[in-house]
């Protein structure tokens, strides 16, 4: 993938922006936003890395799904998220294909089948 080297960092940001306009009484539940900044950044480090080996992407995708599973995740919230997480990765990444896009997509839908503690549907 051809993506800006500060890709993850503006994601980060851009995602967060479009969780609190699409929901703004988020907010509220992500106390110490700035380890959670940190913390979605790494998570998105290493999708990129492990982006050419599926496996270990998808392993690390639900361990972090199921880490998140304990704070209640609803499907609405997965709904959301994703809107906010597909216009994040395609404002830090502008000239992002389609292909590059569903990449993602999918790597998401991965990430909120283990928050959801349910199997991925392909």
């Amino acid at each position: 993938m051809n993506l800006p080297a500060d890709f993850h960092e503006k994601c980060t940001t851009f995602f967060y922006d479009e969780l609190f306009s699409l929901i703004p009484a988020a907010r509220e539940l992500f106390s110490g936003l700035a380890q959670k900044h940190r913390m979605f950044s790494i998570a998105m480090m290493a999708i990129l890395n492990e982006a050419k080996d599926p496996d270990a992407l998808r392993l690390h995708l639900r361990q972090l799904g199921k880490r998140h599973h304990a704070f209640g995740i609803l499907p609405l919230h997965i709904k959301v998220g994703r809107q906010a997480f597909s216009t994040a990765v395609q404002k830090a990444a502008p000239e992002i294909t389609e292909g590059e896009l569903r990449f993602f997509e999918t790597a998401y839908d991965e990430l909120a089948a283990a928050m959801l503690d349910r199997p991925v549907t392909a």
